[in-house]
């Protein structure tokens, strides 16, 4: 019995280690072209799931009975940028364009707000999670700090 709670315990920890790996490597890959997110209106979806993963994987470690946790997170879409507009309405028919200002020799829009996609569903890998128990105490601390209904998180051990 303790050779598999190792084993279980080493899949996990190399699970993590994947993981951090996955969301490090682009860091120290070359540069190539890189589009602006002001340009198409929207931001990296991946950089916002990966910060949430962390934040929902730290909450899940201060779970008595949790010493290891894998977090996957999926979003409906990406993020969006809203951007301040000037009206206008003539005989021709209504015009809007991007409100502009000048700053230090050049021009830029003005950003209003970032609308962040929804959260689709959470599946958590831990140790202990195939206790009812974690389980439910996991889906409820999720369902209320996410404001997603139980059936979109899967607890697994």
């Amino acid at each position: 019995m303790r050779l598999v709670e190792a084993i279980k315990k080493w899949w996990l920890a190399g699970a993590a280690v994947l993981g951090v790996v996955l969301i490090l490597l682009p860091r120290f890959l070359p540069d190539g072209e890189k589009e602006s997110t002001e340009d198409t209106g929207q931001t990296d979806p991946s950089y916002y799931s990966s910060i949430l993963e962390e934040k929902i994987r730290q909450l899940i470690l201060r779970v008595k009975g949790i010493e290891e946790a894998a977090v996957l997170l999926t979003l409906d879409g990406s993020s969006e940028l809203v951007y301040a507009q000037n009206s206008s309405v003539s005989e021709d028919g209504r015009t809007e364009d991007y409100l502009v200002i000048q700053e230090d020799g050049g021009e830029r829009t003005v950003l209003l707000s970032e609308i962040y996609p929804r959260i689709r569903g959470v599946a958590i890998v831990c140790t202990g999670g195939d206790d009812v128990q974690i389980q439910k105490k996991i889906t409820e601390l999720l369902s209320a700090s996410l404001g997603i209904p139980s059936n979109r998180i899967t607890v697994a051990g």
